[in-house]
């Protein structure tokens, strides 16, 4: 699994659970839940980038730009920035008789369940309002954070499942994420982590 390279690799630099934390939501998961509340199939990928900008841009604002641009009604937008900021057994409460997104929540629920068996449990928090801001994401997108959240991302990433198709290449579904350097470094600097690479 992707996620656990990454979550690995700022392991290795003597990072822990207590400096990071995964935040993991599925593209797939957030579409079956904004068909749902009842927004109409051409506006997702509008709802996706208000979603995106949820954190700068505040509930408010977000939930009068769902209205307007995304087409879903005031009391709708209200209610499901609620509900992404919940967790899995909201929706399936929530939206119970939907199958689309029971479905979907059962495949994260098995998601979240194989990182916890490899003991990866206390580095991921499920958060379906992190949606990764290129439209190539098909399914599980994820951005790592320094947990007192002073710091932009440090890394996201997820699947894309047409992406080296629609760059010319061969039909063949992918994984894959980006480390933020500089970010990284900072992270590493304020922990006292960052190696020694003077020369003598």
């Amino acid at each position: 699994e992707v996620l656990a390279v990454a979550i690995d690799g700022l392991r290795e630099l003597g990072l822990t659970h207590e400096d990071f934390c995964a935040r993991v939501s599925d593209r797939r998961l957030l579409t079956a839940v904004l068909l749902a509340a009842g927004l109409p199939e051409d506006r997702v990928p509008t709802a996706f980038g208000v979603i995106d900008k949820l954190e700068r841009h505040g509930p408010a604002r977000s939930r009068e730009r769902l209205a307007t641009e995304a087409g879903l009604r005031p009391e709708r937008a209200g209610e499901l920035l609620e509900l992404l900021g919940g967790g899995l057994d909201d929706l399936a409460v929530h939206f119970q008789g939907r199958e689309e997104v029971a479905s979907e929540v059962a495949r994260v629920r098995e998601y979240l369940g194989l990182l916890e068996a490899m003991g990866l449990g206390a580095f991921v928090q499920l958060d379906l309002r992190i949606v990764r801001g290129l439209a190539y994401y098909t399914g599980i997108v994820f951005e790592l954070f320094g947990r007192k959240g002073e710091l932009r991302a440090l890394c996201g990433g997820g699947r894309y499942d047409r992406l080296l198709e629609l760059v010319g290449g061969e039909s063949l579904p992918a994984v894959g994420f980006g480390m933020g350097d500089v970010v990284l470094t900072e992270l590493l600097t304020e922990r006292a982590l960052l190696p020694d690479t003077t020369r003598s």
